[in-house]
């Protein structure tokens, strides 16, 4: 399995496993994304599973807090060194 997990404003952590082409959002209880308060407890919540790749996803507000035309930037993808069951 592998995992992305986007960094959010406010401090908040959502989840997407799958693999690259076929990605779906970790969902709670209620069906919305699960969320989570830091890269550790989605690390902890995925203790124990055979993860394959795990990356840290950061979407960049640049151009538009300085007034640039809106482009898509691609978001920042840091790897987590999180492979192996033991997480």
């Amino acid at each position: 399995m592998q995992i992305w997990v986007e960094s959010c404003e406010g401090g908040i952590y959502l989840a997407k496993t799958g693999e690259k082409t076929n990605k779906d959002w970790l969902r709670d209880e209620r069906g919305l994304p699960k969320k989570f308060r830091s890269l550790e407890a989605v690390r902890q919540h995925f203790l124990g599973t055979n993860i394959t790749a795990a990356w840290l996803v950061q979407q960049s507000p640049y151009n538009e807090m300085i007034g640039l035309e809106e482009k898509r930037i691609e978001p920042a993808c840091i790897p987590l060194h999180w492979s192996g069951s033991d997480v």
